[in-house]
C-alpha cells in the first residue's frame, strides 16, 4: 500500500480511513456508486492507503460482467451484483433492484466515527451507514437507516445492519448451539465456497442459534493468531451469513431478521437495524474476548465510573418454590447476612394466586394471603441486614388462568384464527400489558428473564 496521499477532485476517489489500537479499516469512496470495501484487519501505518483504485488492481474474469462489481458497503440486488444483498425491498413488486449512485460523508468524529449517506434516486431511498471504530478497543460498531424516499408503501425483505469483508484465508467459523440446560454448545465449521447460514425465529436470542460468530485463520489459538468476532447487539429475531466471492474474499452479513409483511415502511418513514458490535485481534480467541469486555466495561454507565464487584447471591426458589411466606423468608434472610450474602432475591410465588407455575403470570401485586401487608416489611428486614433486596418478575408472559388475561385476552401474542400455543403454561404478552409495579425500595434489584420463545407473533385489536 501506498502512503502518499491522493487528491480525489482530480482521482474522482477518496478513501476513509479508520484507526484502532490494533486494528484498521479502509473504505473507497467514489462519486456514483456505493463505497467499496479495501480492507479490515490488523493495524496499518498512518496515512497508509492502496496505491491504485480497486478497479484499477484487479483484471476482470472470463465470460463475467464487462463492468467489475467488488464487494461495496451495502452490495444490493439486480444491477450486477450476484451474491447476497444487504437490503431486499420493493413497493407491489417495482423499485426490487436497487443501486447506489451516489454518496456524502458525514464525519462524526474525525478518523472514528463516520456516516455514509448513499442515494438511489431511481429507487427512491436513502440509507444512512454509521461506523464507529473505537480506537482503546478496538470495537467497531455499525448500524444503518434506511428512509423511503418515495411516494408508496416500501417492503422490506431483508437489511443488514452492516456487511463486512473477511479475508480469503479465512477458513473456520465458531459459532454455538444448544437448548435449555445444554447451552453454548462450540461449533467449528469450516469455510467454503458455500454459503454459511445461521438464523433465529424465535424471538429472543435463542440457545440454539447464537447471534454471532467468531472467524478463525490459519494457526490461529485462544492466544495468537488473527481471529474476527461480532455479535448483533439485539435480542429478537435474527440472522447472519459468511459467502465466499469470486475475488477469493468473503462478506460477512448479520441483521435482523423480517417476517412476512413486518418491515413496512410507509412514504418518508425509516427502519432502523440494531448495531453490530465487531472486533479483530492478532492475539487470538482470548485478545478477542478481551477486545469485547473492555468496549462492554465502557459502555455502561457504572456508578463511580467502574464496576464494583459482583455480590454474593442468595435466591430463595430451591429453597421455598412458590410457598413463599414472610416469616421463613425473613429467618433465611438473616442466615443468609449472618455467612456474608450480599443479594437476597425474592423468587417466584410472591405475586397474586401464585401457588403453582400453571397460573398469576400477569398479575404483578403481592398475594394477600402470604403477604397481606405487601413486600415493605420484608424489603425493610433484608435491607436492615446491609443487604440488597431482589425480586423475581416475568413481566413479558401471561398465563391463560390470569387476571390480567380474563380481563385484557388482546394482551397476549396472538394471530387472528390461530390457536395459542403455550410454553411452560404460558403466552407472551404484548407491550401494551403492564409491567410490574415499582415496589422495591432504592436498594434492590430485578431478577428479570426470558424463559420461552415467540409464538404467535401478532395482535389483536382491544375490545
Amino acid at each position: 500500500m501506498s502512503t502518499h496521499p491522493q487528491d480525489p477532485l482530480q482521482t474522482g476517489f477518496d478513501y476513509l480511513a479508520l484507526h484502532g489500537r490494533d486494528s484498521s479499516l479502509l473504505i473507497e469512496v467514489r462519486p456514483t456508486e456505493a463505497p467499496l470495501w479495501r480492507y479490515w484487519g490488523p493495524r496499518l501505518p498512518d496515512g497508509a492507503r492502496p496505491g491504485v483504485p480497486l478497479r484499477d488492481g484487479r483484471p476482470l474474469p472470463s465470460f463475467m460482467l464487462d463492468t467489475d462489481q467488488p464487494l461495496t458497503v451495502c452490495p444490493s440486488f439486480g444491477v450486477g451484483w450476484f451474491g447476497q444483498s444487504a437490503l431486499l425491498a420493493h413497493r407491489q413488486g417495482r423499485d426490487f433492484a436497487q443501486a447506489f449512485q451516489r454518496c456524502e460523508v458525514e464525519w462524526r468524529l474525525p478518523g472514528q466515527a463516520v456516516v455514509l449517506h448513499l442515494f438511489d434516486d431511481v429507487a427512491r431511498l436513502r440509507l444512512d451507514l454509521s461506523i464507529e471504530l473505537q480506537p482503546e478497543t478496538d470495537m467497531l460498531t455499525l448500524s444503518s437507516v434506511l428512509t423511503n424516499l418515495g411516494d408508496a408503501v416500501l417492503d422490506i425483505q431483508w437489511l443488514a445492519s452492516a456487511t463486512l469483508p473477511l479475508p480469503g484465508h479465512s477458513h473456520t467459523v465458531r459459532h454455538y448451539a444448544g437448548q435449555h440446560v445444554h447451552e453454548f454448545i462450540e461449533q467449528d465449521q469450516a469455510l467454503t465456497r458455500s454459503l454459511w447460514k445461521r438464523e433465529s425465529r424465535r424471538g429472543r436470542t435463542s440457545h440454539d442459534c447464537f447471534p454471532g460468530a467468531v472467524v478463525l485463520t490459519p494457526g490461529a489459538s485462544d492466544d495468537a493468531g488473527l481471529v474476527y468476532g461480532g455479535h448483533l447487539a439485539w435480542s429478537g429475531n435474527h440472522q447472519q451469513f459468511i459467502e465466499w466471492l469470486h475475488d477469493g474474499q468473503y462478506q460477512w452479513q448479520m441483521g435482523e431478521w423480517l417476517a412476512p409483511g413486518e418491515g413496512r415502511l410507509e412514504p418518508g418513514q425509516s427502519w432502523h437495524t440494531p448495531a453490530w458490535v465487531a472486533s479483530c485481534s492478532t492475539r487470538g480467541c482470548n485478545g478477542l474476548a478481551a477486545n469485547f469486555h473492555a468496549a462492554l466495561r465502557a459502555r455502561l454507565d457504572w456508578p463511580g465510573g467502574r464496576m464494583r464487584p459482583r455480590p454474593v447471591h442468595l435466591n430463595t426458589w430451591e429453597g421455598f418454590y412458590f410457598d413463599v411466606h414472610p416469616g421463613p423468608v425473613k429467618e433465611l434472610a438473616s442466615a443468609a447476612a449472618a455467612v456474608g450474602v450480599e443479594r437476597f432475591v425474592l423468587d417466584d410465588g410472591w405475586f397474586h394466586g401464585r401457588h403453582h407455575d400453571r397460573a398469576a403470570l400477569g398479575d404483578w401485586w403481592p398475594d394477600a394471603s402470604k403477604f397481606p401487608q405487601g413486600l415493605g416489611e420484608l424489603i425493610a428486614h433484608v435491607n436492615g441486614l446491609g443487604m440488597e433486596f431482589g425480586l423475581w418478575v416475568e413481566p413479558e408472559m401471561v398465563n391463560p388462568d390470569s387476571e390480567l388475561f380474563r380481563a385484557h385476552p388482546e394482551w397476549a401474542l396472538q394471530l387472528a384464527g390461530r390457536p395459542l400455543i403455550t410454553a411452560r403454561t404460558s403466552w407472551c404478552s404484548t407491550s401494551r400489558a403492564p409491567r410490574s409495579a415499582t415496589i422495591c425500595s432504592k436498594r434492590s434489584a430485578r431478577c428479570w428473564p426470558r424463559t420461552r420463545s415467540a409464538t404467535s407473533s401478532g395482535t389483536i385489536p382491544a375490545p
